[in-house]
């Protein structure tokens, strides 16, 4: 999903100020961003599974205006 045009603005750890959008990668977590609201970023990341593997898992990031 590309969000349709919606984009985020994000702020990192050092201060700069990133545009994002659906299908742009960020976070620690090899996280792919799937899609953005009003209200919310919307994302899936890659984490180790405990087994040697690794597994997808849902997470999101609450916006504030």
């Amino acid at each position: 999903n590309t969000s349709d045009g919606v984009y985020a603005l994000v702020k990192a750890p050092d201060n700069v100020v990133h545009r994002v959008t659906g299908g742009n990668h960020m976070g620690q977590n090899y996280g792919r961003i799937t899609s953005v609201s009003d209200t919310v970023i919307e994302l899936v990341e890659i984490i180790p599974d405990g087994f040697g593997g690794f597994m997808e898992r849902p997470a999101s990031l609450a916006l504030s205006q």
